[in-house]
């Protein structure tokens, strides 16, 4: 098991390694998932379209505003990524 102080470096390090990125354009791919339902004539049902997106850590999320990174401040992404941080380390 890790000390604390090692994770504290390790997030320093990745907090430093962020910083060049946050509020940068750049280019990125995205996975999107898209579910429907179908009537009995195969036509979409209105209303039933949702589109999820991947996230960091490989779970589908409903594509909203507060999911979608391009709408968030850099104070918001950079608590975020703490928030992700922690719980990757379980505190």
């Amino acid at each position: 098991m890790k000390e604390d102080f090692e994770y504290e470096e390790e997030i320093d390090f990745w907090n430093k390694e962020l910083q060049e990125y946050i509020e940068k354009p750049s280019d990125a791919n995205e996975f999107l998932k898209i579910t429907a339902e179908f009537d009995e004539r195969g036509m979409l049902k209105k209303n039933t379209v949702k589109i999820y997106s991947e996230d960091p850590m490989g779970k589908y999320l409903p594509v909203e505003e507060k999911n979608i990174p391009m709408f968030k401040t850099a104070e918001e992404l950079a608590n975020q990524g703490y928030e992700e941080m922690r719980e990757l380390v379980g505190k």
